[in-house]
């Protein structure tokens, strides 16, 4: 909580935000504790431009953005269970990846993750596989069981100077939309050329 409180303030700070009706939106969700889209933006900016400084001996790291729909919310009529599902959902996330990955709440889609510090697309791959993993699982909410159908957009960061936090986003949404309009599960932006 402390962390939060402080980030939070750091983030005001830097914005010259003084009271919380200042600033767009809440930082954290109040459901899941998880970042809100905008901190979840501001931490991937920050990941764009510790790459993109680098000097030229360092090496240099990916980072991957993944969006995350799940199908089968909708179907849930009752807002308490709705609100249950998606914190378990939260839960999961965060479980099985690092502390230093973002875990954030969405405004159009659920659910959104960063993972920086990659050295190959494999390394993206192999997360997003323990993402798919974790959500596989059967969630107990209400008395009811309930198995997520997520679908996920992925967008990668190999040092393309056009990117930045609107085209990683705008990619794994365009991603996204293709795994939800061809049924599969999960969809790299770099596949959307060879489709």
């Amino acid at each position: 909580m402390i962390k939060k409180q402080k980030e939070t303030a750091d983030l005001n700070h830097r914005y010259g935000y003084t009271k919380p009706d200042d600033y767009p939106g809440e930082m954290y969700d109040k459901d899941t504790g998880l970042p809100s889209f905008n901190l979840f933006e501001d931490r991937l900016k920050m990941a764009l431009l510790n790459e993109q400084v680098k000097d030229q001996r360092m090496r240099k790291l990916k980072i991957a953005v993944a969006g995350i729909y799940i199908e089968n919310l909708s179907d849930l009529a009752d807002e308490t269970l709705h609100r249950e599902v998606r914190r378990q959902t939260a839960a999961l996330l965060t479980e099985v990846l690092p502390a230093n990955y973002t875990v954030a709440c969405g405004i159009n889609y659920p659910f959104w993750v960063m993972m920086p510090y990659l050295s190959t697309a494999v390394d993206a791959e192999v997360w997003v596989n323990k993402i798919q993993m974790a959500l596989g699982r059967k969630i107990l909410a209400g008395g009811q069981e309930f198995r997520l159908k997520c679908r996920i957009g992925v967008s990668l960061f190999e040092h393309d100077a056009e990117d930045t936090v609107t085209t990683m986003v705008g990619k794994a949404i365009a991603a996204l939309h293709k795994a939800v309009s061809g049924r599969r599960e999960v969809v790299y932006f770099a596949e959307l050329a060879n489709l």
